[in-house]
């Protein structure tokens, strides 16, 4: 008995679930609604900032493709890849933004160098690392904040 508990435990914890990419990105725009910069969490008039422009802080993704705009009207776009089993994430930036403010620079940095994710059809993150990663948001509002 003990064997077969032990088998079905190995069994659950080998057999990974796989995201499904299409529900969590492929026709989704994506809103910005918080930071972390060096494993603090942005605050005050940087989280105003995300809701000053209903067309700003977003990034939208098609079947192999996506369109970011930053704060600045600054848009930026090429193709993304994803892994549904490991979480790995890249951007491909084709037509670069150059940001001019500090936030709209760290933002737009984060994402081209992301490599991970985490998220379902609602929530969103984005990491460079574990204290570089940007958070978004199926609806744009301020209560979305995370």
């Amino acid at each position: 008995m003990l064997m077969a508990m032990a088998t079905c435990a190995v069994c659950f914890t080998s057999c990974q679930r796989e995201d499904d990419l299409s529900e969590i990105f492929e026709g989704k725009t994506w809103y910005i609604t918080s930071a972390y910069i060096q494993g603090r969490p942005l605050g005050g008039n940087d989280l105003k900032t995300f809701y000053a422009s209903v067309t700003a802080y977003q990034i939208s993704f098609g079947k192999e493709t996506f369109t970011g705009t930053l704060g600045d009207g600054d848009t930026f776009s090429g193709t993304w890849e994803a892994n549904g089993k490991t979480q790995q994430f890249h951007l491909n930036i084709q037509n670069e933004a150059m940001p001019s403010a500090t936030l709209d620079r760290f933002i737009y940095n984060t994402l081209k160098r992301a490599v991970r994710y985490e998220g379902d059809a609602n929530i969103l993150k984005l990491y460079e690392d574990e204290a570089n990663f940007i958070s978004f948001s199926s609806k744009r509002s301020p209560e979305s904040v995370i």
